[in-house]
């Protein structure tokens, strides 16, 4: 039976009524969240429909087309086509004082965020205090919460501790805010393996690719370089990309070092990490720490003077995470103390970890202390990392240099290290000669980073010698 009315609302009804029947309810409320009726033009038999996204706009054709189309003829005629068309919709109602009227231009269909993680939720871009080295990449990661699939992939990437954890949830929470029909989802790169590793022990991998190749707007992986050497991870990677890609949807990943540096990454999934918009995140300059150190005694209602609030913008230039670290450390001393926060409470504080009494050089730290405090205020890698088994580039490269520093520049003998680390006589012997060739290669970056972890440690040995080979 074909129901035809001069009444639009009244076809607009029925239309959704008749849709509504030939869709599941999990579906409708996952993609018609912002499906509407635009115009119904009777004379040239056609139905305008508008939605909010060109990620649903592509799917609702492909997947529901059919299902439209039959209902269009259903509910208005046979003779009706329609088209489908993206807009930034919003319900547009004539002035007028009839209620009932403006309530019935309501949206049929409420919008609610859809995401398959859990995100922090002070990880947004109004927690972020973008300036420095980090204002490319949070600009970028703006543009694409307006734009999804504009910038694809996005790929930033930099040394730990920066923000890129907080800018990719960031572009979650944004997008599920702005778009809340999207399927958002934020994993780490070590979640993506284990359940990929989970589904092929249990039979599982078509829900599997059915999850992140389908079912999926928007995929945000955090630490993409945790999957070097993990092949059999890439590849699964590979074709998720390709699909995502393929369909328009939103990819973007963080990286502690860019695609060209991913080791045994597939060189046909480091190109297309490539071909979409790559942003470095550096240290924030000096005026962006002071922001970022005001923002969080602001949230945490704690009033800083401006003279500690320099010196310790001063003191941490290169890591955010280490600025947290050391004004959770003020607060908690400042509660327990009971003392008023001055630069001289302050240093007495921080003791442990910057000189007293403007005595450059001269801390109560041990020097193993010493030396993984300032490895890890550089590097943002902890004294656990270091002496923990892993085999990660950065933190086996990072250990190698600190040993080399230990034994060569700090005079420490070689057993002693060898407990610092844990490890082994010969282990220690090994990393002092691996740096040691690696200087006679003239490795910039090795140099540049004992040149800086020399400097921090106010070390006076000179390691030219071990450059000449």
């Amino acid at each position: 039976m074909v129901i035809i009315t001069n009444n639009p609302a009244t076809q607009k009804k029925r239309f959704f009524e008749r849709l509504r029947k030939n869709v599941h309810p999990n579906h409708w409320n996952m993609w018609f969240g912002s499906f509407d009726i635009d115009t119904i033009n009777d004379e040239e038999k056609i139905v305008t429909f508008v939605v909010g996204n060109l990620f649903l706009k592509e799917r609702l054709k492909n997947k529901y087309g059919s299902t439209i189309a039959r209902t269009v003829k259903e509910v208005l005629g046979s003779d009706y086509r329609y088209t489908l068309e993206f807009s930034s919709y919003q319900k547009k109602v004539e002035n007028t004082a009839d209620n009932d009227q403006q309530q019935k231009a309501e949206p049929l269909i409420k919008k609610k965020p859809i995401a398959f993680s859990s995100l922090n939720e002070h990880y947004t871009f109004e927690r972020f205090i973008p300036g420095g080295g980090n204002t490319f990449a949070y600009n970028s990661a703006i543009e694409i919460t307006r734009n999804p699939g504009k910038f694809n992939p996005l790929f930033i990437y930099g040394e730990v501790g920066l923000g890129k954890t907080h800018i990719l949830q960031a572009i979650a929470h944004d997008i599920m805010k702005r778009s809340p029909q999207l399927r958002v989802h934020y994993i780490t790169s070590e979640q993506f393996m284990n359940n990929l590793v989970t589904s092929i022990k249990t039979g599982t991998t078509a829900k599997f690719r059915e999850k992140f190749r389908r079912n999926l707007d928007v995929l945000l992986i955090d630490d993409i370089q945790f999957l070097i050497g993990k092949k059999g991870i890439q590849n699964e990677l590979f074709h998720t990309f390709n699909e995502l890609y393929d369909a328009g949807k939103q990819i973007a990943f963080c990286s502690d070092r860019p695609p060209e540096e991913l080791g045994t990454f597939h060189n046909r999934l480091v190109s297309r990490f490539q071909m979409g918009l790559v942003v470095e995140m550096a240290a924030p300059d000096m005026e962006t720490r002071k922001k970022i150190i005001k923002k969080f005694a602001e949230v945490e209602d704690l009033e800083l003077p401006d003279d500690v609030t320099d010196y310790l913008a001063e003191k941490v230039s290169e890591n955010i995470r280490r600025i947290y670290g050391y004004l959770v450390k003020l607060i908690m001393a400042n509660k327990l103390k009971g003392k008023g926060i001055n630069l001289i409470t302050v240093k007495q504080m921080l003791n442990e970890i910057y000189p007293v009494n403007g005595n450059p050089g001269r801390t109560t730290l041990t020097p193993d202390q010493k030396l993984f405090n300032t490895v890890e205020e550089t590097t943002g890698l902890t004294r656990n990392d270091l002496v923990s088994k892993s085999r990660k580039k950065k933190i086996s490269e990072t250990r190698m240099i600190a040993m080399y520093i230990a034994v060569k520049c700090m005079n420490e003998p070689v057993t002693s290290v060898a407990n610092w680390f844990k490890k082994s006589h010969s282990s220690v012997n090994y990393s002092i000669n691996k740096m040691k060739k690696m200087l006679g290669e003239d490795n910039s970056r090795i140099k540049g980073m004992i040149t800086t972890l020399k400097a921090k440690l106010n070390t006076d040995m000179d390691y030219a010698k071990d450059a000449q080979g």
